[in-house]
């Protein structure tokens, strides 16, 4: 079902994680032909992902239409607007938690859905907040936003 590879087994510097991986599907392919086999991984600062799809036997290549793919895109997920201070009701978008060295969260940073489509980020910082957040998903949930230093918009705890 799996072969060896990635960062948390073996590899080496950059990109070339995944290349053990490969190398591995190679040999599990080749005593089993006509099968195919997937391969996924990570590479560089966990900043790449990718997907190769392998098999003994050549398929047909065709090359996406990358212009439209992008057009799609666009049209079914508009890019929305950030504005910089917001306060008032929002609905969680996204969000994460920053840790320190001891593992504890120090602060939160949301993404944040505004009544009138547009977007803005928030940033955590209550304790109670961030060990809530942690157990509980708040994609979706409606929060307060309230204007904090600087300019910062914090959701309110």
């Amino acid at each position: 079902m799996t072969v060896t590879g990635g960062l948390p087994f073996a590899g080496g510097a950059g990109s070339n994680y995944m290349t053990h991986a490969v190398a591995t599907m190679t040999g599990v392919l080749r005593e089993d032909p006509g099968s195919v086999g997937l391969v996924s991984g990570v590479g560089m600062h966990m900043t790449k992902h990718v997907y190769a799809a392998y098999a003994i036997e050549p398929g047909p290549v065709g090359l996406p239409d990358e212009a439209a793919v992008q057009e799609r895109v666009r049209a079914e997920h508009p890019a929305k607007v950030i504005r910089d201070q917001a306060t008032g009701p929002v609905t969680v978008a996204t969000y994460t938690v920053a840790h320190g060295r001891d593992g504890a969260p120090e602060w939160g940073l949301a993404v944040v859905d505004l009544p009138g489509g547009e977007r803005a980020y928030a940033r955590m910082t209550d304790a109670d907040l961030l060990a809530e957040v942690e157990k509980v998903e708040w994609v979706g949930a409606e929060v307060e936003l309230v204007a904090g230093e600087n300019g910062q918009n914090l959701v309110k705890a």
